[in-house]
Protein backbone atom coordinates (compact mmCIF):
# COMPACT_ATOMS: atom_id res chain seq x y z
CA UNK A 1 0.00 0.00 0.00
CA UNK A 2 2.77 2.43 0.71
CA UNK A 3 4.53 1.73 -2.48
CA UNK A 4 1.12 2.30 -4.40
CA UNK A 5 1.12 5.85 -2.52
CA UNK A 6 4.34 6.83 -3.51
CA UNK A 7 4.11 5.65 -7.06
CA UNK A 8 0.76 8.02 -6.77
CA UNK A 9 2.08 11.38 -5.32
CA UNK A 10 4.77 10.81 -8.47
CA UNK A 11 2.20 10.41 -10.60
CA UNK A 12 0.34 13.74 -9.65
CA UNK A 13 4.01 16.00 -9.98
CA UNK A 14 4.40 15.39 -13.61
CA UNK A 15 3.57 18.23 -15.95
CA UNK A 16 0.42 16.14 -17.64
CA UNK A 17 -2.74 17.35 -16.72
CA UNK A 18 -3.76 13.97 -16.37
CA UNK A 19 -3.37 10.38 -16.74
CA UNK A 20 -4.23 7.01 -17.20
CA UNK A 21 -3.18 3.68 -16.08
CA UNK A 22 -5.52 0.46 -17.08
CA UNK A 23 -2.80 -2.07 -16.87
CA UNK A 24 -2.39 -5.75 -15.41
CA UNK A 25 -0.79 -6.77 -12.45
CA UNK A 26 -0.57 -10.51 -13.67
CA UNK A 27 0.88 -9.74 -17.22
CA UNK A 28 3.17 -6.94 -15.12
CA UNK A 29 4.32 -9.76 -13.11
CA UNK A 30 4.70 -12.78 -15.45
CA UNK A 31 7.14 -10.84 -16.96
CA UNK A 32 9.38 -11.25 -14.38
CA UNK A 33 10.91 -14.57 -12.60
CA UNK A 34 8.69 -16.80 -10.32
CA UNK A 35 8.07 -16.44 -6.58
CA UNK A 36 10.36 -19.32 -5.87
CA UNK A 37 13.76 -17.62 -8.29
CA UNK A 38 13.20 -14.58 -6.39
CA UNK A 39 13.50 -16.42 -3.03
CA UNK A 40 16.22 -18.23 -4.20
CA UNK A 41 17.86 -15.29 -5.76
CA UNK A 42 17.46 -13.37 -2.50
CA UNK A 43 18.22 -16.42 0.42
CA UNK A 44 21.33 -14.42 1.71
CA UNK A 45 19.66 -11.01 2.01
CA UNK A 46 16.11 -10.82 4.16
CA UNK A 47 15.88 -6.87 3.29
CA UNK A 48 15.91 -7.23 -0.20
CA UNK A 49 13.80 -10.39 0.02
CA UNK A 50 10.90 -8.36 1.90
CA UNK A 51 11.62 -5.75 -0.53
CA UNK A 52 10.85 -8.14 -3.12
CA UNK A 53 7.74 -9.73 -1.39
CA UNK A 54 6.36 -6.22 -0.99
CA UNK A 55 6.74 -4.91 -4.67
CA UNK A 56 4.97 -7.80 -6.19
CA UNK A 57 2.09 -7.63 -3.71
CA UNK A 58 1.78 -4.03 -4.95
CA UNK A 59 2.09 -5.17 -8.68
CA UNK A 60 -0.72 -7.93 -8.13
CA UNK A 61 -4.22 -5.53 -8.26
CA UNK A 62 -6.13 -5.76 -11.60
CA UNK A 63 -8.44 -2.66 -13.21
CA UNK A 64 -11.84 -4.35 -12.36
CA UNK A 65 -13.67 -0.80 -13.56
CA UNK A 66 -16.92 -1.26 -15.82
CA UNK A 67 -18.96 1.10 -16.92
CA UNK A 68 -21.71 2.68 -16.25
CA UNK A 69 -20.24 2.70 -12.06
CA UNK A 70 -20.87 4.41 -9.32
CA UNK A 71 -17.69 6.96 -8.52
CA UNK A 72 -17.58 8.70 -5.48
CA UNK A 73 -16.25 12.10 -4.99
CA UNK A 74 -13.72 12.91 -1.83
CA UNK A 75 -12.50 16.43 -1.27
CA UNK A 76 -9.11 16.25 1.14
CA UNK A 77 -8.30 19.97 2.95
CA UNK A 78 -5.26 19.91 5.33
CA UNK A 79 -4.81 16.21 4.81
CA UNK A 80 -8.35 15.00 5.48
CA UNK A 81 -11.99 14.66 4.62
CA UNK A 82 -13.94 17.81 3.94
CA UNK A 83 -17.47 18.83 2.93
CA UNK A 84 -17.72 20.50 -0.78
CA UNK A 85 -18.96 24.08 -1.13
CA UNK A 86 -21.98 24.56 -3.07
CA UNK A 87 -19.94 25.99 -5.71
CA UNK A 88 -18.08 22.93 -6.27
CA UNK A 89 -21.25 20.99 -6.17
CA UNK A 90 -21.97 23.04 -9.18
CA UNK A 91 -19.23 22.37 -10.97
CA UNK A 92 -19.13 18.63 -10.12
CA UNK A 93 -22.82 19.13 -11.16
CA UNK A 94 -22.00 20.34 -14.43
CA UNK A 95 -19.15 17.97 -15.45
CA UNK A 96 -21.66 15.06 -14.49
CA UNK A 97 -24.70 16.52 -17.05
CA UNK A 98 -21.34 16.97 -19.74
CA UNK A 99 -20.18 13.06 -19.50
CA UNK A 100 -23.83 11.63 -19.45
CA UNK A 101 -25.37 8.75 -17.99
CA UNK A 102 -23.05 6.36 -19.84
CA UNK A 103 -20.18 6.84 -17.02
CA UNK A 104 -22.43 6.30 -14.24
CA UNK A 105 -23.35 8.11 -11.19
CA UNK A 106 -21.10 10.48 -9.21
CA UNK A 107 -21.98 10.48 -5.39
CA UNK A 108 -20.29 12.83 -3.07
CA UNK A 109 -18.41 11.04 -0.28
CA UNK A 110 -20.19 11.86 3.45
CA UNK A 111 -17.77 13.18 5.83
CA UNK A 112 -20.31 12.03 8.76
CA UNK A 113 -20.38 8.32 7.13
CA UNK A 114 -16.85 7.73 6.42
CA UNK A 115 -16.34 8.70 9.94
CA UNK A 116 -19.02 6.69 11.59
CA UNK A 117 -17.27 3.71 9.52
CA UNK A 118 -14.20 4.49 10.62
CA UNK A 119 -15.60 4.17 13.97
CA UNK A 120 -16.50 0.96 13.50
CA UNK A 121 -13.41 -0.78 12.59
CA UNK A 122 -10.15 -1.60 14.27
CA UNK A 123 -8.23 1.75 14.47
CA UNK A 124 -5.35 2.28 12.03
CA UNK A 125 -1.88 1.66 13.11
CA UNK A 126 -0.19 3.95 10.71
CA UNK A 127 0.97 7.15 11.37
CA UNK A 128 0.70 7.79 7.84
CA UNK A 129 -1.63 11.16 7.59
CA UNK A 130 -2.21 9.94 3.92
CA UNK A 131 -2.82 6.80 4.49
CA UNK A 132 -5.45 7.18 7.31
CA UNK A 133 -7.27 9.44 5.00
CA UNK A 134 -6.99 6.98 2.25
CA UNK A 135 -8.42 4.73 4.36
CA UNK A 136 -11.46 6.56 5.59
CA UNK A 137 -12.31 7.47 2.11
CA UNK A 138 -12.25 3.64 1.02
CA UNK A 139 -14.43 2.71 3.95
CA UNK A 140 -17.01 5.39 3.57
CA UNK A 141 -17.21 4.56 0.06
CA UNK A 142 -18.02 0.93 0.75
CA UNK A 143 -20.44 1.47 2.56
CA UNK A 144 -22.00 4.04 0.14
CA UNK A 145 -21.49 0.63 -2.00
CA UNK A 146 -19.53 2.46 -4.71
CA UNK A 147 -17.45 1.16 -7.44
CA UNK A 148 -14.50 3.82 -7.66
CA UNK A 149 -13.84 7.25 -5.51
CA UNK A 150 -11.82 10.03 -7.26
CA UNK A 151 -10.63 11.70 -4.57
CA UNK A 152 -9.06 15.11 -5.01
CA UNK A 153 -7.03 17.82 -2.90
CA UNK A 154 -6.87 21.12 -3.00
CA UNK A 155 -4.56 23.62 -1.41
CA UNK A 156 -3.09 26.91 -2.26
CA UNK A 157 -1.22 30.24 -0.76
CA UNK A 158 -1.95 34.26 -0.97
CA UNK A 159 0.43 36.84 -0.03
CA UNK A 160 -0.81 40.65 0.28
CA UNK A 161 2.37 43.42 -0.28
CA UNK A 162 2.66 47.36 -0.75
CA UNK A 163 2.29 49.11 -3.70
CA UNK A 164 3.60 52.41 -5.17
CA UNK A 165 0.02 53.87 -3.79
CA UNK A 166 0.54 52.49 -0.24
CA UNK A 167 1.74 55.94 0.80
CA UNK A 168 -1.65 57.18 0.91
CA UNK A 169 -2.76 54.48 3.56
CA UNK A 170 -0.87 56.70 6.40
CA UNK A 171 -3.70 58.91 5.87
CA UNK A 172 -7.41 58.11 6.85
CA UNK A 173 -9.10 58.94 4.22
CA UNK A 174 -6.48 56.93 1.68
CA UNK A 175 -6.83 54.11 3.94
CA UNK A 176 -10.37 53.59 2.29
CA UNK A 177 -10.27 54.76 -1.39
CA UNK A 178 -6.96 53.98 -2.32
CA UNK A 179 -5.64 50.49 -3.76
CA UNK A 180 -2.46 50.31 -2.18
CA UNK A 181 -2.43 46.84 -1.49
CA UNK A 182 -1.64 44.26 -4.18
CA UNK A 183 -3.18 40.76 -4.32
CA UNK A 184 -1.70 37.54 -5.32
CA UNK A 185 -3.48 33.96 -4.77
CA UNK A 186 -2.41 30.63 -6.40
CA UNK A 187 -4.51 27.74 -6.07
CA UNK A 188 -3.83 23.53 -6.90
CA UNK A 189 -6.01 21.06 -7.25
CA UNK A 190 -4.91 17.76 -7.78
CA UNK A 191 -7.25 13.79 -8.14
CA UNK A 192 -6.71 10.23 -7.91
CA UNK A 193 -9.30 8.34 -9.37
CA UNK A 194 -8.78 4.70 -7.16
CA UNK A 195 -10.63 1.50 -7.00
CA UNK A 196 -12.68 0.95 -3.89
CA UNK A 197 -12.26 -2.71 -3.44
CA UNK A 198 -8.29 -3.28 -4.20
CA UNK A 199 -7.22 0.27 -4.52
CA UNK A 200 -5.96 0.13 -8.13
CA UNK A 201 -5.39 3.87 -9.43
CA UNK A 202 -6.91 4.26 -12.62
CA UNK A 203 -5.65 8.12 -13.36
CA UNK A 204 -4.64 11.32 -11.80
CA UNK A 205 -5.59 14.62 -13.01
CA UNK A 206 -4.54 18.15 -11.66
CA UNK A 207 -5.20 21.82 -12.06
CA UNK A 208 -3.49 25.06 -11.29
CA UNK A 209 -4.90 29.02 -10.89
CA UNK A 210 -3.44 32.07 -10.01
CA UNK A 211 -5.16 35.24 -9.78
CA UNK A 212 -3.90 39.17 -8.94
CA UNK A 213 -6.26 41.97 -7.74
CA UNK A 214 -5.21 45.16 -5.89
CA UNK A 215 -7.14 46.47 -2.84
CA UNK A 216 -7.42 49.17 -0.26
CA UNK A 217 -5.54 48.64 2.78
CA UNK A 218 -8.60 48.61 5.07
CA UNK A 219 -10.98 45.42 4.52
CA UNK A 220 -7.81 44.01 2.49
CA UNK A 221 -7.38 40.82 4.57
CA UNK A 222 -11.11 40.12 3.36
CA UNK A 223 -10.38 40.52 -0.18
CA UNK A 224 -7.25 38.56 0.52
CA UNK A 225 -9.44 35.68 1.72
CA UNK A 226 -11.76 36.07 -1.13
CA UNK A 227 -9.01 36.07 -3.94
CA UNK A 228 -7.89 33.00 -2.68
CA UNK A 229 -11.37 31.17 -2.28
CA UNK A 230 -11.49 32.31 -6.05
CA UNK A 231 -8.25 30.62 -6.96
CA UNK A 232 -8.84 27.79 -5.38
CA UNK A 233 -12.03 27.50 -7.26
CA UNK A 234 -10.63 28.08 -10.24
CA UNK A 235 -7.63 25.60 -10.07
CA UNK A 236 -11.09 23.10 -8.90
CA UNK A 237 -13.09 24.18 -12.42
CA UNK A 238 -9.45 23.11 -14.42
CA UNK A 239 -8.90 20.14 -12.57
CA UNK A 240 -12.67 18.68 -13.50
CA UNK A 241 -11.80 19.72 -16.94
CA UNK A 242 -9.01 17.54 -17.03
CA UNK A 243 -10.74 14.99 -15.26
CA UNK A 244 -13.50 14.75 -17.78
CA UNK A 245 -10.36 13.96 -20.48
CA UNK A 246 -9.22 11.43 -18.52
CA UNK A 247 -12.73 9.76 -18.11
CA UNK A 248 -13.12 9.75 -22.07
CA UNK A 249 -9.84 7.85 -22.13
CA UNK A 250 -10.23 5.76 -19.19
CA UNK A 251 -13.26 4.42 -21.24
CA UNK A 252 -12.09 3.98 -24.31
CA UNK A 253 -9.31 1.69 -22.79
CA UNK A 254 -11.05 -0.22 -20.57
CA UNK A 255 -13.80 -0.73 -23.35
Amino acid sequence: MRIILVIIYLLTLTACPHNVQTTSGKAYLAQYPTESNYQQASADNSEWRDIDAEVRAAAAVEPQLKFPARFGIAKIVNGDLAPMTQSELDLWGKARDSLGTQFGEFVPISPLIAEMVVGQTAPSTSKNRLHNVIRKIRLGAARQHLDAVLLYEVYGKSSRSSNFLSLMDLTIVGAYITPGQSLDAEGYAKALLLDVRNGYPYGTAEGVATQAGISTRVGSGARQRALYDATILEATERLIDSLQKMFWELKQQLS
